[in-house]
């Protein structure tokens, strides 16, 4: 039997003060499983402590949709043990609506046959996850030139603001050290802001709830 995502959870929308709005589209594909293949990638890595390597096994499922077209989808760096062939798999793919470009990721599948489901979030480097790109807008690159105007810009001020009060070098000192705590109490408090993202969690539990009604689809059926 097919499934699909009920419209109520079809949108994952959030926003956050400091990293802004999230708009990710999901949608359901389901298809039996014609072939499963496994391929293992081995990385040997040295520095001065001596030499080590790490193993990777990606996952290749060709399907079959209900209207007879066959697609592949691909898995990277994930070892479980998730269908062979003649399963029926649902996969959800997340679209990030906020990307200009309209990034797209495979983020969990559910078994029909074993009733089990897997939460898929592929590490891009060993520290950051391909989440990211679905659940943020794409960041601008830094920009120097403006950096560099805004740099002049405060100097300039800083000078007429001196020239103007008459300040003495002691007093110029003062300012320059509570600019310092300034910047760096802005710094923590922007941090913090930061840190009470949680749209990485929220987004798990929208997904959990996604397979939650599929399996209640399949008990009506």
């Amino acid at each position: 039997m097919q499934v699909y995502i009920p419209e109520n959870l079809k949108l994952f929308i959030t926003s956050h003060w400091i990293n802004g709005k999230c708009k990710v589209e999901l949608e359901a594909i389901t298809g039996i499983v014609m072939s499963h293949e496994e391929r293992t990638k081995t990385r040997v890595y040295g520095d001065h402590t001596g030499v080590g390597s790490s193993t990777s096994i990606d996952q290749a499922f060709w399907i079959q949709l209900e209207n007879g077209r066959e697609e592949c989808i691909e898995l990277g760096n994930i070892d479980l043990h998730l269908a062979r062939p003649g399963h029926q798999l649902t996969f959800i793919k997340a679209t990030n609506l906020l990307n200009k470009e309209h990034y797209s990721l495979y983020v969990a599948l559910y078994n029909h046959v074993t009733d089990k489901h897997c939460i898929y979030q592929q590490r891009d480097t060993p520290f950051t996850w391909k989440w990211r790109f679905i659940l943020y807008k794409p960041k601008k690159k830094f920009n120097w030139l403006k950096f560099v105007i805004f740099y002049f810009a405060a100097t300039v001020l800083l000078r007429l603001i001196v020239a103007n009060l008459g300040l003495s070098t002691s007093d110029i000192g003062g300012l320059i050290i509570i600019g310092m705590f300034a910047f760096w109490g802005f710094a923590i408090i922007w941090a913090l802001l930061k840190k009470t993202d949680r749209r990485f969690n929220e987004f798990e539990n929208h997904i959990r709830k996604i397979i939650h009604d599929f399996r209640e689809q399949l008990k009506i059926s």
